[in-house]
């Protein structure tokens, strides 16, 4: 059985380094959308969470108030996805949550509570319910125990590695 990956993510990447830097954000968007279909097409997880973390930055440079869409993609994932990659995303999308209620916080204090907690719209949100949703996210990202038996290197590409950390795991 031939297991050899006809696309070059490697290049891909570097392709879109290259026009990050050069503020090409749309272009290198369009790449970001190749790799994202390439990594669902070949199934490989890690590329994926990488297209998919790309496509919300650049989204959001190309597009303002682009960010519900980019929960609504990393939601579409987290129902899809299985171990480990799903614990991934539901991290992802509790900092996101986390995030966006720290950068929206004088906005969102200001809302008050309707009793509609079954509202999926995050711009009716109430702080509480980003504290919520974000816990309940970071939990299930690391209930499973099997956690501890997965190896982050195929995910180091990703995430930043904080020193010191090893023997946490």
């Amino acid at each position: 059985m031939n297991h050899q990956n006809p696309y070059d993510f490697e290049s891909a990447w570097h392709r879109v380094d290259s026009l990050e830097r050069k503020g090409l954000y749309k272009s290198a968007l369009k790449i970001v959308d190749e790799i994202y279909m390439a990594a669902d097409k070949t199934s490989l997880g890690e590329q994926k969470i990488k297209a998919i973390f790309y496509k919300g930055k650049y989204s959001n440079y190309l597009q303002e108030d682009n960010l519900e869409s980019f929960e609504k993609i990393l939601q579409k994932e987290i129902d899809k996805a299985a171990f480990p990659d799903k614990q991934i995303y539901q991290s992802i999308l509790a900092e996101f949550y986390d995030k966006y209620l720290s950068a929206n916080s004088w906005k969102i204090r200001a809302r008050t509570e309707t009793g509609d907690t079954a509202s999926e719209d995050i711009q009716t949100w109430t702080a509480g319910r980003f504290i919520t949703e974000s816990n309940k996210l970071f939990d299930a990202s690391i209930s499973n125990a099997e956690l501890k038996n997965i190896s982050y290197k195929k995910y180091e590409d990703i995430f930043t590695k904080a020193k010191n950390t090893e023997k946490m795991r």
